[in-house]
């Protein structure tokens, strides 16, 4: 008989496994990163620029209402008479979000309150 390989450790173990399921990950996301490019090399759109709006129906825009905004949102709704803070409309340029004064009827996009959660 042959005799057995000694049995990794604990931590060996669970490093090796780890390194396989980063490995795995990754090779997903450039998996899904090539046929996302595959689909929009065929897609005559691809080059529009995609508008993600968003109404916010606090009264004081800050920092934070925009950080509570889901990611890739370009534009945010904001209330006519909202309060935008100096920093906040600074950092709205860097984030690539339009701040659009709207009347309370006139917003059809989901809302989302100064912490961010959907009304």
């Amino acid at each position: 008989m042959t005799p057995h390989p000694a049995a990794p450790s604990t931590d060996e173990f669970v490093e090796r496994i780890v390194r396989e399921v980063i490995r795995r990950l990754m090779a997903m996301n450039a998996q899904v990163a090539l046929s996302s490019s595959f689909a929009a090399a065929g897609n005559p759109l691809s080059n529009a620029p995609v508008v993600t709006t968003h109404t916010v129906t606090a009264k004081l825009i800050t920092v934070a209402t925009l950080e509570a905004l889901p990611r890739g949102t370009t534009e945010a709704l904001i209330p006519t008479r909202a309060v935008v803070t100096p920093l906040a409309r600074d950092e709205a340029k860097l984030m690539g979000i339009r701040l659009t004064r709207v009347a309370a009827a006139e917003s059809p996009a989901p809302s989302f309150s100064t912490y961010g959660a959907p009304r």
